[in-house]
C-alpha cells in the first residue's frame, strides 16, 4: 500500500512540521492530532502513543524555549530592571500606597466618570514610560494571549520567585495585553461618559418641561386666546388690536410673551444647549485622553482631530477658541469648522464669534463617532486599531487560498455564489407559493394580507407527568456529592493543574479546588464557603489562584461536555451538531466599567450579561461576559469557532438580539447555518438577486434587490475577513464589532451585509414554509431558557448579585457557574437513564417519543444550601463560649466580601 515504518527521519520531519503549531499553543491534544494527520498523509505507520507523546513533548519544549528567547532577547538591561521593579512593594508614601506597581496597574476601574478616566490614563502613561519593545511577529497571537492570561492570573510574589526568562515570558506579554486592555477601557469609558453627558442633557430638558408644564399650559391658553381674537377680528372686519386687548390685556400679553421666551425650548426640541454644564467638568479628562493616546485618521484631514489640534495649539499660548480667526504673533490662523455639524452650528457660531465650550464639545462628539465608525483608530488599542491589522497578512492568505487551505465553506467566485443562491431563492419561493395555506402556516386573507399561524404546543400532556415521575426516582443529593460523583465518572478535576508547573493534584488535595469552584459558581464567596466547610479561606484562595485558571476551567468544561455527548440518553436530544446562544442577565452590586443600566432587566440598577452557547444536548460549551447594552450578535461566531469540544456545530439559533445581516453572511462563509427566531418576520424584507418574476400573493414581501455589484467587487475581501476569523488571526467579536460600526460608505461592511441579506432571505422563506423548521428553532431556544433558569438557581449567593469589578474576575465567576451547570446536567443525564430503565423494568410504558421532552435541567432534588447541624453543644448565659484568640484585629480592616453588614456595623 505504499506505507513505510516510523523512523528517526520521520521523527525529525514530524518535529519540523509540529514546530509552527507548537508555537501557536501549548495544548498537547491538537499537536497529537496534527502529528497523526501528518503521518497519515506521508503514509508512515504511526508509532505507539507513548512515542508520539514524546515527539510532541519535544516539540513543546523547543517551542517554549524559542518563545522565551523571542520575548527576552529584545529587552535591554534597563527594561528588565523596570519590569522587575513592578514586583517590588512600594512605600506607603508613593502613589502605589503600599502595594506593588503591578497590583496598582491591575486595579479594575469603577463606574465611568471623569476621575476614573484620569486614573486609567495614569496607568496607560506609566506603561508607556516603560518603553517595552513590540512583540515580534514571529510570536503567534494565540500564544501571546495564553502567556498574557497566565501572567495576569499570577500574583506579584509568585512571579518574583520564577526564573528570569520565565518571568519575562509571562510579564512582558501580560504588560502588552494590559496596556491594550487599559486603552480599550479608556476609549470605552470615553464613549460611556459622553453618552451619559447627552443622556443628562436630554433628562434635564424633560425635567424642565415637566416642572414648568402648568406655566406652559397657562401661556398656551393665553396665546391661543390672542390668536383666536386676531382671527375673529379678521373675520368680522374689526380693529385687530382692540379685539386682542379686549380678550387679553396688553400687560398680561407682554408678561406672557416674556415668560414663554424664558421657558420654551428650541423648535426642534434639541438639548445641546444644556450639555455645556455637563461637559465643563469633563473637559480636562477628555483633553488628557487626547494627549495620552495616538489617534490615527484614515482620512487625509479628519475634522475632529484638526479641531482638537487647534484647541491644543491655542492652549499653549493660554488662549481658547473664541473667534473664527485668531492672531498668534504675526500669524493669523483660522479655526477648523469641518466638525461643526448642522446640529451644533447654532450653538458654536454666532457670526464670527465661537463659543469655546460648544466648539470643543462638538469636536469630541465627532471624535467619538469616528472611533465608533472606524474612521479613527488608536494603534495601542486592541479594538480600535486599523481594520487591516486584524486580518491575516495578504500574502499568507493568498497562499492559503492557492493551496486550498482557506477552511471556508464557500470557495467559489462571487458569480457562482450568486447564481446558486438565486436559483435557491426562486425554487423556495415557488414552492412556498404552491403550498400557501394551513399546511405551511402562511395564509393569505381576502384583502391579500399575509399571516403566519402560531405554533401549537407539541409537547404531549403526559410528558410533564413522566418527567416528574422520573425525577422522583433520582436520588436526593447535596451539590457537593453531585460534583464528586461526576468527577469520579469523568475526572474533570484532573484538568485543574498547577498554573506554573502544570502538575495535577491528588484525590484528597482536589477537595479545596472543588470547594473553591463551588464558592465562585454559587456566588457565595470564599469567606462564606470557609465558614460552611472544613477548609480555611486561605486554602480556598490558594486553590482558586493556582488551579482554577482560565485554561483549567476551559479544559474541565470540555471534558464534561464530551462526557454528556457520549451518553446514550443524550442522543434523543441531539447529536451535538446544533446549538443556541442567549444572555443570562446578572445584577452588579459594585461600580464596574462594563456595567450598564437597563430598566428592562435591572430596574434602576446596573448589570452585565453572561452570553452562553448551549449544545442541543443541554450543556453549555462557551461563555462570555458582555455589557448588557452591547449587541449580542457580535459574540455569536466567537462561540462557534472557538471551542474544543467534540461538538460538530452546523446549525445555530438565537433570538432577535443575536442576529444581524453581518452574522448571516459570516455564518454562511464559515459553514454554519444561522437560524435565528426573528421578531415580526412578516415585517422583514425578502431580497432577490436580479429582477424577480411575480410570485402572486408573496410579491408584497419582495421589497428589494441585493446589490450584486457590491458583492462581486468586494468578494475576495469578504473572504479574507472570514478567513482571518477561521484561522484565529483576531477574535470574531472584534471584527464583527468593527464591521457593525462602520458607516454605510464602507464598501466591505456593506458588501458583507448584502451577502447577509441573501442568507436571511433563504432563512425567512424556509421559516414561512416549514413548520418543522420553526418548531426546531423554538424548541432549542425554549431549552436555552430552561438552562438560564438553572444558572439563576445556582447563582443564588448574595441574592444573585455579582460583586466583581474586574472583567477577568467576572469571567472567572461565570466560568465556574457554567461548570456547575454542566456537572448538574451530566449527573441528571446519567440518573435519568437509570430511572427510565427502572420504570421500563417495572413494565411502565415510557414511549421513546416522550424522551426528547425530558430535559436534564431538573434541580429540585439537589440541595444547594448545605446542611445545618442541630446537635452541636450549646452554652447558657452562666457559661458562655470563649472568644477567639490569636487573631490580630486591624482597625482599618476592610469589610467582609459579602458586603452586607454582616461584620457588625451599619
Amino acid at each position: 500500500f505504499g506505507y513505510t515504518n516510523y523512523s528517526w527521519r520521520a521523527a525529525r520531519l514530524l518535529l519540523r512540521q509540529l514546530a509552527p503549531l507548537a508555537m501557536e499553543s501549548d495544548r498537547p491534544l491538537p499537536l497529537i492530532e496534527a502529528a497523526l494527520d501528518s503521518l497519515r498523509i506521508a503514509k508512515v505507520i504511526a508509532p505507539g502513543m507513548t512515542t508520539l507523546e514524546q515527539v510532541v513533548w519535544h516539540a513543546q519544549r523547543r517551542a517554549e524555549r524559542l518563545v522565551r528567547q523571542l520575548i527576552d532577547a529584545p529587552l535591554t538591561a534597563e527594561q528588565r530592571a523596570a519590569v522587575d521593579a513592578l514586583l517590588v512593594t512600594a512605600s506607603s508614601r508613593s502613589r502605589f500606597r503600599g502595594t506593588t506597581p503591578l497590583q496598582w496597574l491591575r486595579v479594575p476601574p469603577g463606574t465611568p466618570s471623569g476621575p476614573q478616566l484620569v486614573h486609567l490614563l495614569e496607568r496607560i502613561t506609566f506603561l508607556q514610560a516603560l518603553h517595552l519593545p513590540p512583540l515580534t511577529p514571529r510570536l503567534h497571537d494565540n500564544r501571546v494571549r495564553q502567556l498574557a492570561r497566565q501572567g495576569g492570573r499570577t500574583g506579584a510574589q509568585p512571579l518574583a520567585k520564577l526564573p528570569a526568562a520565565r518571568r519575562m515570558a509571562l510579564l512582558v506579554p501580560h504588560l502588552h495585553e494590559l496596556q491594550q486592555d487599559l486603552v480599550d477601557l479608556a476609549l470605552d469609558m470615553f464613549d460611556d461618559v459622553w453618552v451619559e453627558v447627552m443622556r443628562k442633557g436630554a433628562a434635564e430638558q424633560d425635567q424642565q418641561v415637566a416642572d414648568h408644564a402648568p406655566d406652559l399650559n397657562v401661556q398656551v391658553v393665553i396665546l391661543t386666546a390672542v390668536a383666536e381674537a386676531f382671527l375673529r377680528a379678521e373675520a368680522n372686519q374689526l380693529d385687530p388690536w382692540l379685539t386682542v386687548y379686549a380678550a387679553v390685556p396688553k400687560e398680561l400679553l407682554v408678561a406672557t410673551v416674556a415668560q414663554a421666551n424664558a421657558l420654551t425650548r428650541p423648535i426642534d426640541f434639541d438639548y445641546l444647549d444644556l450639555v455645556e454644564p455637563k461637559f465643563v467638568p469633563l473637559r480636562q479628562p477628555l483633553f488628557h485622553l487626547h494627549h495620552t493616546l495616538q489617534f490615527q485618521s484614515f482620512r487625509r484631514r479628519d475634522p475632529a482631530l484638526l479641531a482638537l489640534a487647534h484647541v491644543v495649539r491655542l492652549a499653549q499660548h493660554k488662549q481658547r477658541v473664541t473667534s473664527i480667526t485668531t492672531r498668534l504673533g504675526r500669524t493669523t490662523i483660522h479655526a477648523p469648522l469641518g466638525h461643526v455639524t448642522e446640529r451644533w452650528r447654532r450653538h458654536v457660531l454666532d457670526g464670527t464669534t465661537i463659543h469655546p465650550n460648544h466648539y470643543e464639545a462638538a469636536a469630541f462628539d465627532q471624535l467619538r463617532a469616528g472611533l465608533r465608525s472606524g474612521d479613527i483608530a488608536v494603534t495601542e488599542s486592541r479594538r480600535y486599531r486599523p481594520f487591516a491589522s486584524y486580518l491575516l497578512p495578504r500574502d499568507h492568505w493568498d497562499q492559503l487560498c492557492t493551496s486550498g487551505a482557506s477552511r471556508l465553506a464557500i470557495t467559489t467566485d462571487a458569480h457562482a455564489y450568486l447564481a446558486e443562491r438565486a436559483e435557491q431563492i426562486h425554487t423556495q419561493l415557488t414552492a412556498l407559493q404552491a403550498d400557501l395555506g394551513p399546511a405551511s402556516g402562511l395564509t393569505v386573507a381576502v384583502d391579500g394580507t399575509l399571516s403566519l399561524a402560531r405554533l401549537e404546543a407539541a409537547v404531549p400532556p403526559t410528558a410533564k407527568l413522566v418527567s416528574q415521575r422520573l425525577y422522583r426516582l433520582t436520588p436526593r443529593m447535596d451539590l457537593v456529592d453531585v460534583l464528586r460523583e461526576v468527577n469520579l465518572w469523568t475526572g474533570f478535576l484532573d484538568c485543574a493543574t498547577h498554573q506554573t508547573t502544570g502538575l495535577p493534584l491528588t484525590a484528597d488535595e482536589l477537595l479545596p479546588v472543588l470547594a473553591a469552584l463551588m464558592a465562585s459558581g454559587l456566588n457565595i464567596g470564599m469567606s462564606a464557603m470557609a465558614k460552611a466547610s472544613s477548609f480555611s479561606e486561605r486554602q480556598l484562595d490558594w486553590a482558586a489562584d493556582w488551579f482554577l485558571h482560565d485554561a483549567a476551567l476551559q479544559a474541565m468544561l470540555v471534558r464534561l461536555d464530551n462526557f454528556i455527548l457520549h451518553q446514550p440518553l443524550s442522543q434523543v436530544w441531539g447529536d451535538g451538531t446544533r446549538s443556541s446562544s442567549d444572555g443570562l442577565r446578572v445584577r452588579l452590586g459594585v461600580q464596574a466599567a462594563n456595567a450598564d443600566r437597563n430598566r428592562e432587566h435591572f430596574d434602576d440598577s446596573r448589570g452585565i450579561t453572561i452570553y452562553l452557547h448551549l449544545a442541543d444536548i443541554g450543556p453549555p460549551f462557551r461563555q462570555r461576559v458582555i455589557s448588557t447594552n452591547e449587541s449580542e450578535a457580535w459574540y455569536v461566531i466567537d462561540g462557534l469557532c472557538n471551542h474544543e469540544t467534540e461538538f460538530n456545530i452546523q446549525e445555530h439559533a438565537t433570538d432577535t438580539g443575536g442576529s444581524s445581516e453581518h452574522v448571516f453572511g459570516m455564518c454562511a462563509l464559515l459553514g454554519f447555518r444561522f437560524t435565528p427566531r426573528l421578531a415580526a418576520p412578516l415585517g422583514r424584507q425578502l431580497w432577490t438577486i436580479g429582477t424577480p418574476p411575480s410570485y402572486g400573493p408573496l410579491d408584497p414581501l419582495l421589497k428589494g434587490r441585493v446589490s450584486t455589484r457590491l458583492i462581486t467587487a468586494h468578494w475576495e475581501e469578504i473572504k479574507h475577513v472570514a478567513g482571518s476569523i477561521r484561522h484565529g488571526a483576531s477574535p470574531a467579536s472584534v471584527l464583527m464589532r468593527k464591521l457593525a460600526a462602520y458607516p454605510r460608505q464602507n464598501q466591505v461592511a456593506q458588501a458583507l451585509a448584502e451577502v447577509g441579506k441573501v442568507e436571511q432571505t433563504l432563512h425567512l422563506i424556509e421559516w414561512f414554509h416549514d413548520e418543522t423548521y420553526r418548531r426546531r428553532v423554538e424548541v432549542r431556544l425554549d431549552r436555552h431558557e430552561g438552562a438560564n433558569a438553572l444558572g439563576r438557581a445556582l447563582f443564588f449567593g448574595r441574592r444573585g448579585i455579582m460583586r466583581d469589578r474586574a472583567f477577568q474576575d467576572q469571567m472567572h465567576r461565570a466560568s465556574c457557574l457554567v461548570l456547575l451547570m454542566a456537572s448538574v446536567i451530566a449527573w441528571n443525564t446519567v440518573y435519568l437513564t437509570d430511572a427510565i430503565e427502572t420504570l421500563r423494568g417495572q413494565n411502565v410504558d415510557i414511549p421513546d417519543a416522550l424522551l426528547p421532552h425530558i430535559a436534564p435541567l431538573g434541580r429540585r432534588h439537589i440541595n444547594l444550601l448545605g446542611r445545618y447541624s442541630f446537635k452541636a453543644p450549646i452554652y447558657g448565659l452562666a457559661q458562655r463560649r470563649p472568644l477567639r484568640t490569636g487573631t490580630v484585629v486591624e482597625l482599618d480592616e476592610p469589610p467582609d466580601e459579602d458586603g452586607d453588614g454582616s461584620e457588625g456595623y451599619w
